[in-house]
């Protein structure tokens, strides 16, 4: 089982999927696993001396089948339990709530922020519209892939899940990007050129 999960896992790491999907696939390998674990269970119970060993089994089935219930709920679903147990047991394991909850609070602070070359208070700032053509569209498209693949730049809502991305763009009223709060270009430039205001910005 472990060793077709993690296949699954460097399969979708190929790629940029999210967690909830990788979440949803990792479930279903792990209900048909642990069913064949309810198998296993059966054989062994069939011989007397391999019941005890079998009753493991068996144990380590209702287990299994109690946390995989209760991440069908979580990634097919939006309803909860009271008989979750998770946060109990991701408490005892080490959890990194904390982290995330200061990621979402940094990205809600963030979200209306954009990136500036130097220090500036909001009075100071100026709304503009940018426009571009195809071509520079593309281009700006191959400049964010070439971030992504050096690992500059995450496009996974910088790990928050669906709800915690749906809490700050209902309090923010804003949309949620990808890469999360505003990123600056390695470089970036403002130029003047033939009477209008050009952006150029690359790698470096």
């Amino acid at each position: 089982m472990l060793t077709v999960i993690d296949i699954i896992n460097r399969v979708l790491g190929y790629f940029n999927v999210a967690d909830k999907p990788k979440g949803k696939a990792f479930t279903w390998v792990a209900l048909i696993a642990n069913f064949y674990l309810l198998y296993v269970a059966i054989q062994n119970l069939r011989y007397p001396d391999f019941r005890i060993r079998g009753a493991l089994f068996m144990l380590a089935f209702v287990v299994f089948l109690y946390f995989i219930g209760l991440n069908f709920l979580y990634y097919f679903t939006n309803k909860t339990t009271k008989f979750d147990i998770s946060p109990k047991v991701e408490k005892w394991l080490g959890s990194n709530a904390a982290k995330k909850t200061a990621v979402e609070n940094e990205l809600r602070t963030q979200l209306g922020a954009a990136p500036a070359q130097g220090v500036f208070s909001q009075d100071q700032l100026l709304t503009a519209d940018v426009t571009m053509t195809e071509e520079q569209q593309a281009n700006l498209d191959t400049l964010v892939d070439s971030l992504v693949k050096q690992g500059v730049l995450s496009l996974n809502y910088q790990g928050l899940d669906d709800k915690a991305v749906g809490r700050v763009a209902q309090e923010t009223q804003q949309p949620v990007l990808a890469i999360g709060a505003p990123f600056p270009l390695p470089f970036f430039d403002l130029q003047h050129l033939d009477s209008k205001l050009v952006i150029t910005g690359g790698l470096n």
